[in-house]
């Protein structure tokens, strides 16, 4: 009989990290070195789809995102900034008579670090002329620094503190074929620093 029962407790742990779902990232207590955030949890059993909270405030007072999603990732590019602390959690929607929430699944925290280069300032000519995406830049002074920024000069990345250059990138086309990034200043603005 005792043995029985030694087996069942193992059992049942493995079984309720199964039967519940769990937050993935960010992970709790993460420091970002980006601002487009990804959100990501595991699925919960007879959800239609998730309701995501994000606040700057531990109790949940001041929302900056409340939305319902469909799928178990959420990417967020407009509501973050940096150096603050965030906190959020993930409930399932429910599919049911008289319910729309399930309870939370959990609550997380994370925080995204300071920038890397503080003075970006950017002027634009003929902002119709400049593509979407971003700049990768890597400078040498007063430290070895690295950022991407957007079309507007906001900074999305930073090396972390890490230290290392980022002068030249390769991505692999749908080719299979390996082609370079130039990172070109184009005519229509400047960047400086």
């Amino acid at each position: 009989m005792l043995k029985s029962r030694i087996y069942i407790i193992p059992f049942l742990l493995l079984l309720s990290t199964f039967a519940f779902g769990n937050l993935i990232r960010p992970a709790s207590g993460d420091e970002l070195n980006y601002i487009h955030i990804l959100f990501e949890w595991e699925q919960e059993p007879d959800a239609i789809g998730y309701n995501l909270q994000v606040s700057t405030q531990q109790f949940f007072n001041n929302l900056i995102l409340d939305l319902d999603e469909t799928t178990t990732v959420y990417i967020d590019k407009d509501n973050f900034s940096w150096d603050d602390n965030y906190y959020w959690r993930v409930r399932p929607l429910l599919n049911c008579d008289g319910c729309e929430y399930g309870d939370w699944i959990d609550q997380s925290s994370f925080s995204t670090g300071g920038t890397s280069f503080q003075n970006i300032n950017v002027d634009m000519y003929e902002e119709e002329l400049l593509e979407d995406g971003y700049v990768a830049i890597g400078g040498f002074s007063p430290e070895l620094a690295s950022v991407i920024i957007d079309k507007y000069g906001n900074e999305i990345w930073n090396d972390g503190d890490f230290e290392f250059i980022l002068n030249r990138i390769k991505i692999k086309s749908i080719s299979d074929n390996f082609q370079d990034v130039q990172v070109i200043l184009k005519h229509s603005f400047w960047v400086e620093f």
